[in-house]
């Protein structure tokens, strides 16, 4: 290969060559603007090694492999080599003070010599790509973005600059092999300046430090010595690391994610009031954290830190009163041994130890918080007294449960059990609740080991006890929803409270089975079905009584048919006036209903749920051409209906979705079925209707005729298009 040095007497402005060069040797100089046309040529055809270029103003593109620069200029110009694949070797004299952008980037340059300060680098990326460059050394104040990125066998640095340096971002990000550089002098690191280097140690000696995001993100850094103060640890600076050990005496402000993925990290102390959000995440090697002043634990900050098992908090009061553990803080941390001191406030944000299977709770006092699933499945809590407000499946889970003390009461809001508190808690046993809790959410005790429990004010949620060993309840039966007692076969007593004052209770007991063909899937509860179940009311209480086995609201409307009564038959009591909701569920030996009286209210769905009358039969004195305003639908097993009142229409889903429906008997004098009045009720095959002359859209939908006629009917029928 051609091999030259060329002198270069740099200046920055476009030059123009008009005299010829002069040859000695193998040299030629260039002094006067001569024509450059053919000087490739000149150079290669003469075997030349040396030229010199001495001019007023100099931009020429020359390839060669050794390139010096000499002379009285003062600035190497932008692009000045970019892009050159034939240099090797560059030596900048010492009145080289500037450093254009891209001056040698992308270039095959393998060594360069800086002999002067530079006090300036004009733009950036001056060394950007260069991938054979083995080492530099600059005499610098600042380096700037981009400085050397990517040269990915560069593995020395040196920065000759004995006072403050500013290492911009990128400098030298992507240089794989990067091993040596002195951080003494460093004050300033900018974002992804070392990324994924193969620098192993570090030690700051400048006061006040400042390393900004992703600064040595997925590099071989080992060990660090922060030194006097750090000002600024940005997120992600040492993220993906092979750290051991970090120690953070005094810091002004740290980054998310500063160590996470440091999977070799085994110990952290830190001296800093909060701790940010994913701070040492996946350090799957994490054993110890010291962090005595810290007030505050962002979320995920220790996330799935799975050989973590001493943490060092304050429990000192007189420093300050309150901890916060953001979500997610401790999950996973299945090894770690801490038990929360009593007289500190704790804010437990979601899913903040959750898995962790080795903590333990006292009591959690007044003005703390438990967020949602803050302990699921925490296997060594044992027991625990709450003082404060709780969130969704806080407990649940938490399989060696077996006592909880609730003493958290507020005039302010709702107290509540949320949904899934405790759920799946198998050991729990012991619940001393309040009269302040308002209501119990759904699942909240589910496949528990309850036995008694008061809950005087509380209204129940769907399957708030579901599948537990209740056997004995005091709550407020009002409001509350369907089958929160699903699956509790040895629930033998429930208590309505004194504080039971609503008329408005939707309230079904049991689950029955039976097929659904309006979409509505409806569950069976064999455990349940044939149990005996008292019902009493608590002294005090001034709205319900029981009478003739009815619970009764205002002495008047039936809330329930109790399971004591015990008669085949069920006529409407001549005190009753009103019928509400799922009245039937909880009573499986009537067999035929009759509706002998008409009601002034009857809720809709009185009758869903029930899975033991087999027979209607309607037939009060409703006079001539009544109108029947009450709706049959979801009987269980309901086979038979026989209308004796003189009504003159089926209502709207009248009967709709009785599934083993299988013949009805109209009065003569009903002329109408209202839309959808048998829809979804498939069994049905034989009903008189000599007599209908109307016909609502869909009466007769999805029921058991194949095929129906209406041309018997005459001309004066009314059938939907």
């Amino acid at each position: 290969m051609l091999r030259f040095g060329v002198f270069f007497a740099l200046l920055t402005k476009q030059n123009y060559l008009d005299s010829e060069p002069i040859i000695d040797g193998d040299t030629i100089t260039i002094t006067e603007n001569p024509n450059i046309k053919d000087l490739a040529t000149l150079i290669y055809s003469n075997q030349l090694k040396t030229l010199i270029i001495q001019l007023k103003y100099n931009d020429i593109q020359v390839y060669g492999t050794n390139i010096i620069v000499q002379g009285p200029a003062t600035a190497i110009p932008d692009n000045f080599m970019n892009g050159n694949t034939f240099i090797k070797t560059v030596d900048l004299s010492e009145n080289i003070t500037r450093l254009g952008s891209n001056c040698f980037s992308g270039s095959s340059l393998e060594s360069i010599t800086i002999r002067g300060r530079i006090p300036m680098l004009r733009g950036d990326s001056q060394f950007m790509n260069c991938y054979a460059l083995k080492e530099l050394s600059i005499d610098c104040g600042y380096i700037s973005e981009n400085f050397a990125a990517n040269c990915i066998n560069l593995t020395t640095v040196k920065l000759l600059f004995n006072t403050t340096i500013l290492i911009d971002q990128n400098a030298f990000s992507g240089c794989y092999s990067l091993s040596s550089i002195d951080f003494s002098n460093i004050a300033s690191i900018g974002s992804k300046a070392f990324y994924r280097t193969n620098i192993t140690s570090l030690k700051f000696q400048t006061q006040g430090i400042s390393i900004d995001a992703e600064a040595f993100e997925y590099s071989r850094v080992q060990t660090i010595d922060f030194g006097q103060s750090i000002a600024y640890l940005g997120q992600k600076c040492f993220l993906g690391t092979p750290l051991k050990s970090v120690k953070l005496m005094s810091v002004g402000q740290i980054g998310s994610y500063a160590f996470s993925q440091c999977t070799l990290l085994e110990s952290i102390e830190v001296n800093y009031t909060y701790i940010p959000d994913s701070f040492a995440s996946y350090c799957t090697s994490l054993t110890t954290v010291i962090a005595k002043r810290a007030k505050m634990i962002g979320s995920s900050a220790f996330y799935n830190c799975k050989s973590l098992k001493l943490i060092e908090l304050s429990t000192n009061t007189d420093e300050f009163d309150t901890i916060t553990f953001g979500s997610n803080s401790f999950m996973y941390c299945e090894n770690l041994e801490y038990t929360f001191s009593s007289p500190m406030i704790y804010i437990f944000g979601d899913y903040a130890f959750s898995y962790c299977d080795k903590i333990s709770l006292g009591t959690i006092i007044t003005n703390s918080s438990i967020g949602a699933y803050s302990f699921l499945g925490c296997q060594n809590i044992e027991s625990v007294t709450i003082q404060c407000p709780i969130g969704q499946a806080c407990f649940m889970g938490c399989e060696n449960l077996e006592s909880v003390k609730y003493e958290y009461t507020t005039e302010t809001s709702t107290n509540e059990i949320p949904d899934y508190s405790f759920c799946n808690c198998s050991s729990l046993k012991e619940f001393e609740g309040n009269d302040n809790i308002t209501r119990v959410g759904e699942y909240a005790f589910a496949c528990t080991k309850i036995k008694n429990v008061v809950l005087r004010r509380a209204i129940l949620d769907t399957n708030a006890f579901a599948e537990s060993k209740l056997e004995t309840i005091n709550f407020n039966f009002a409001s509350s929803y369907s089958f929160p007692f699903f699956g509790c076969s040895k629930l033998e007593k429930i208590t309505i409270s004194k504080y039971t004052t609503s008329s408005n209770v939707f309230y079904n007991l049991f689950v029955y089975s039976y097929e659904d063909y309006s979409g509505v899937s409806i569950r069976k509860n064999s455990k349940v079905k044939n149990f005996k179940l008292e019902f009493e009311i608590e002294s005090g209480n001034e709205y319900y009584t029981i009478k003739d086995d009815l619970l009764l609201y205002n002495s008047t409307e039936i809330k329930l048919v109790l399971p004591d009564y015990s008669e085949s038959e069920f006529q409407i009591p001549s005190y009753v006036t009103d019928i509400h909701r799922f009245a039937f569920a909880s009573n499986n030996k009537i067999k035929k209903l009759i509706f002998n009286r008409d009601l002034e209210f009857v809720s809709s769905h009185i009758f869903s749920c029930s899975d033991s009358i087999k027979e209607l039969e309607i037939s009060f004195d409703g006079g001539e051409n009544h109108t029947l305003m009450s709706s049959f639908t979801y009987f269980g097993k309901l086979k038979y209906i026989t209308i004796k009142t003189n009504i003159n229409k089926i209502p709207s889903s009248g009967f709709a979705n009785n599934p083993l429906l299988k013949e009805v008997i109209l009065p003569s004098s009903c002329t109408e079925v209202g839309y959808y009045g048998f829809i979804y009720c498939p069994k049905l095959y034989k009903i008189n209707l000599d007599k209908v002359t109307k016909f609502g859209e869909g009466c007769f939908r999805f029921t058991g005729f194949e095929s129906f006629d209406f041309s018997k009917f005459g001309e004066e029928i009314t059938i939907p298009d």
